[in-house]
C-alpha cells in the first residue's frame, strides 16, 4: 500500500515526466486497478500532497467522497473535523449555508485562519463538546478579522479577550454554551444571545475576582465540583455571578458534595439576597427549594418566598429514593393474594402464559450458562464472562459488538455484579444473559479470524438458535403487554432449544463425552420444567399482576386510544423522549418534534407513540392542582393497586414495565407541577420508557414558536451532540 501511494502520488505530480504522453494511456488498465485497491483516506492524503492537483478538490471530488465530510444535497450543510480542515480550497469558489467546525488544534492551523477569513456566512463553532475543559482561547483569535456569523457556539473560555472576539461574530439569536471561570467577563455578549448558558467551576476565589452575568431572560448558569465544605465559596460565586437584576432562567449546581443542611443554607442566603429563578419570564412560585434532578446534581428554585423550615418541609429525599422489590417491604407478606395464607401456583394462573415466561427465565438460563461454560472454556474462574468477552473481542478488534449490552446500564450493573451465575434485573426477566449469549456468539466468527459475512454454519446454527429465543421472548412480552398471550406450546419449544444449544456447543468445540453432558443437560432441564406445578407465585410477580390487570383495564385501547391520539393533535405541539442506549451522556433522547418534523398525525405517529412494546400506560395531567408528588400521580393512575400493595411497591413494577408516559397539556402545568414532572424524569431515566409531552405553542423565548422550557432532565437532550459536563 505504501508502494502504491508512492507511485499514484508520482503519476499526479509529474504525468508529464514520461518521455511518450501516451505512458498514462498505455498503462490505464493496471493505474486503474490499482487506484481501486487504495482506500479513501489514502486517496485524500494523495490530494493533499499533490499541490498541482488542488482543482480536484476545488471541483468537489473531494468532498463528495470522503467519508470525513458530509454534504447534504438538500439542506447545504459542509461539515469538516480537524483532520480535514485543511482541504478548505472550495470555500472561495462556493459557499455552503452551516459550516460547522470541531477542533482544538494547537498551534491554531493556517486553514482555519482562513475559513474565518474567508467565509462569509453563518458558522457553528463546537470546540469543546469531546473535551468540554480543554479551552479553545486560542482558536478565538482568529474570529477578530471574519465576516461570518455565528448560529451556535460550545467552547471552554478562560480568557475575557476571548469572550471580546466572540462578540464580534454572534447574534441576538446565537445559542451559546460557555465553560469558563468566575473572573471571565461575559458582559460583551449582552443582547446577543438567544440562550446563554454558562458552566463555572467553584473554586475559592477573593472578592473582585468574580464577574456579573449579563441581564438578560435567557441565562442558565451552572455551576461545577462544589466540594465538601465548600459552602461559603458557593454563595460567594453565585452572589457575584448573578445579573444586575438579579435574575436567571435556572441555577443549577453539579457535581456537588455538599450536605442536604448546606444546601439549605446556601438556599437561605441566595433568597435573601434577592437572587431568583424565572417561569415563563414571571418569578418562580412556591417556597424556594432544592430539586434534585440526579445523584449530586440540584437546581435551586428561587421565589420570593423563603424556604420551609427544615421540620417543616416534606421530606424530597424519600420521594427520591430508588423504589424497592415487594418482597422487601412490609406489605410483602399480605401481596401474595387476597388470603395470605393462601399460595397460587404459577400453573392455576395464566397457564401457557406463565408456563413460557418460567420456561424462559427458570429452565433457560443454566442452559445459557452451560454453553457459555464450553464456548469460554480458557477463561480464568476470577474473570467474569463480561469483562472476558471485552478482552477477546478487543484482541480481535471487534469490541464493539457487546455495545448493546454495555449500554444498557442496569444489564451492564447486573452482568457485573452477579456475571451468569444469577440474574433478576426485572421480575422474571432474564434478558440481560439472553442478550450476552446472543452477542458473545454472533461474534465468534470474527474471534476466529473468519469473515462474519461466511459464518461457519456451526455458529450459525448457534445465533439463529438464540435469535429464535429473543423472538419468543418479544412474543411473550407483547402478550403481556397486550393482555392477549398467544404463547400456547412455546414453553416446550423454549426446552428443546436449551438442549440444542448446549449439543451444537458441545460439538462445535469439541467437548469429550459431549453426549453424557447433553443427556445431563436434556435431564436438568426436563427436571426444572417438572416442579412448575409446584413453584408459588412470588411477591414481584403478583405485584406486577396487580398493576398490569388495573392499567388493562384503564388504557388507551380501540376508540379510547384514537380519542387522546385526537386530543395531540389538537394542542398542535407533541415531544417524544425515549430513554437512549446511551442514557449517561443524554438522560433521554428526543425522538420527535412535531413543530420540528413534517410527519402528520397519521397511522405511522400513533403507532411511533403506542408501540407496542410500551405496556403500561401512565399520564400527568399539568392541570391537576392535588397531586403535588409523583406518589399522587401513581396513586391517580392506580388506586386499586396502591391499595393492595403500596405506591412503593408500584413505583418499583412500573419502572420495569416500558412505562409509557404522557404528560398532558403541559404549557398549563404551575411551578409545583412542573416540579413533580422533574421527579418523575428522576425515577425514570435509567429505565426504558418513552415520555410524550404535548403542549401549545407559547411566547417563552424571543422565537415566539419555541415551545416551553422542558423539565431538566429532558432540557439536557438539547445540548449539541456529545456534549457532556457532568
Amino acid at each position: 500500500m505504501a508502494r502504491q501511494l508512492e507511485v499514484l502520488t508520482y503519476v499526479f505530480m509529474e504525468p508529464s515526466a514520461a518521455e511518450e504522453l501516451t505512458f498514462c494511456w498505455n498503462y490505464w488498465r493496471l493505474l486503474h486497478d490499482a487506484m481501486g485497491d487504495v482506500a479513501m483516506n489514502d486517496w485524500e492524503q494523495i490530494l493533499l500532497n499533490c499541490p498541482e492537483a488542488q482543482h480536484i478538490a476545488e471541483a468537489g471530488v473531494y468532498l463528495a467522497y470522503s467519508n470525513k465530510w458530509s454534504v447534504d444535497a438538500d439542506y447545504q450543510t459542509l461539515a469538516f473535523p480537524g483532520c480535514n480542515v485543511d482541504a478548505i480550497a472550495l470555500l472561495p469558489h462556493q459557499q455552503p449555508a452551516l459550516p460547522s467546525v470541531h477542533l482544538l488544534d494547537d498551534p491554531v492551523p493556517q486553514s482555519w485562519r482562513q475559513v474565518a477569513r474567508t467565509f462569509k456566512g453563518i458558522l457553528d463553532l463546537r470546540l469543546s463538546e469531546n473535551h468540554h475543559l480543554q479551552p479553545c482561547d486560542h482558536m478565538l483569535e482568529a474570529l477578530n478579522f471574519s465576516s461570518c456569523s455565528l448560529s451556535l457556539f460550545v467552547g471552554c473560555i478562560k480568557d475575557s479577550n476571548s469572550i471580546q472576539s466572540l462578540a464580534k461574530v454572534v447574534m441576538p439569536d446565537s445559542d451559546l454554551w460557555i465553560v469558563t471561570e468566575p473572573h471571565v467577563d461575559l458582559m460583551p455578549l449582552q443582547n446577543k444571545h438567544r440562550e446563554l448558558s454558562a458552566w463555572v467551576i467553584v473554586e475559592h476565589t477573593s472578592e473582585g475576582n468574580i464577574a456579573a452575568l449579563p441581564t438578560s431572560p435567557h441565562i442558565f448558569l451552572r455551576v461545577k465540583s462544589v466540594a465538601k465544605n465548600q459552602q461559603e465559596s458557593l454563595t460567594h460565586t453565585l452572589l457575584g455571578m448573578a445579573p444586575a437584576d438579579n435574575r436567571l432562567r435556572s441555577l443549577e449546581v453539579y457535581g456537588c458534595e455538599l450536605t442536604e443542611a448546606q444546601l439549605q443554607e446556601t438556599l437561605v442566603e441566595l433568597q435573601r439576597k434577592n437572587l431568583r429563578t424565572i417561569f415563563r419570564k414571571q418569578i418562580e412560585e412556591g417556597p424556594s427549594r432544592v430539586l434534585t434532578i440526579r445523584e449530586k446534581k440540584y437546581a435551586l428554585i428561587l421565589t420570593d418566598e423563603p424556604p420551609l423550615p427544615p421540620q417543616a418541609e416534606p421530606s424530597r429525599h424519600v420521594s427520591l429514593e430508588h423504589a424497592k422489590s415487594p418482597t422487601s417491604l412490609p406489605v410483602a407478606l399480605a401481596v401474595s393474594g387476597e388470603n395470605p395464607s393462601v399460595k397460587r401456583t404459577l400453573a392455576s394462573s395464566q397457564g401457557h402464559y406463565y408456563m413460557t415466561m418460567y420456561a424462559l427465565n427458570v429452565v433457560l438460563p443454566p442452559a445459557l450458562r452451560l454453553v457459555m461454560k464450553i464456548v469460554c472454556a480458557d477463561k480464568p474462574s476470577e474473570v467474569t464472562y463480561l469483562d472476558y468477552s471485552y478482552t477477546r473481542y478487543k484482541e480481535k478488534k471487534c469490541h464493539g459488538l457487546l455495545s448493546y449490552v454495555s449500554n444498557k446500564s442496569h444489564m451492564m450493573d447486573a452482568l457485573n455484579k452477579c456475571d451468569c451465575e444469577e440474574l433478576d434485573v426485572r421480575p422474571f426477566d432474564a434478558q440481560p444473559l439472553i442478550e450476552l449469549v446472543f452477542l458473545f456468539l454472533s461474534g465468534c466468527s470474527k474471534m476466529y479470524g473468519i469473515d462474519p459475512a461466511i459464518e461457519d454454519a456451526e455458529y450459525k446454527n448457534l445465533v439463529n438458535l438464540m435469535r429464535e429465543v429473543r423472538d419468543i421472548r418479544t412474543k411473550w412480552l407483547i402478550g403481556q403487554m397486550e393482555n392477549t398471550p398467544e404463547v400456547n406450546g412455546e414453553a416446550n419449544r423454549i426446552i428443546d432449544i436449551a438442549i440444542e444449544l448446549v449439543r451444537e456447543a458441545a460439538k462445535l468445540h469439541r467437548v469429550p463425552d459431549a453426549d453424557a453432558v447433553v443427556e445431563r443437560a436434556e435431564y436438568a432441564c426436563l427436571s426444572l420444567l417438572d416442579k412448575y406445578d409446584d413453584v408459588y407465585i412470588d411477591d414481584d410477580a403478583y405485584a406486577a399482576d396487580i398493576v398490569m390487570m388495573e392499567n388493562w383495564s384503564q388504557r388507551f385501547l380501540g376508540k379510547v386510544k384514537d380519542e387522546e391520539f385526537k386530543k395531540l393533535r389538537d394542542l398542535g405541539c407533541i415531544e417524544i423522549y425515549e430513554s437512549p442506549d446511551h442514557w449517561w451522556v443524554e438522560p433521554l433522547l428526543s425522538i420527535f418534534v412535531s413543530r420540528d418534523h413534517q410527519y402528520k398525525f397519521d397511522e405511522t405517529l400513533k403507532n411511533v407513540i403506542f408501540g407496542k412494546l410500551h405496556g403500561v400506560r401512565i399520564l400527568l395531567r399539568c392541570r391537576d392542582t392535588k397531586a403535588r408528588s409523583f406518589s399522587d400521580v401513581i396513586e391517580q393512575n392506580f388506586p386499586k393497586a396502591c391499595s393492595k400493595i403500596g405506591v412503593s411497591s408500584v413505583e418499583y413494577i412500573l419502572k420495569y414495565q416500558y412505562p409509557l408516559i404522557f404528560v398532558d397539556a403541559y404549557d398549563e402545568a404551575d411551578a409545583m407541577y412542573r416540579e413533580v414532572i422533574e421527579e418523575m424524569v428522576y425515577k425514570f431515566h435509567k429505565y426504558p420508557c418513552k415520555i410524550v409531552i404535548n403542549h401549545r405553542f407559547v411566547a417563552d423565548s424571543l422565537d415566539s414558536s419555541k415551545p416551553l422550557v422542558l423539565p431538566l432532565a429532558l432540557k439536557m437532550s438539547k445540548f449539541p451532540k456529545n456534549f457532556k459536563f457532568c
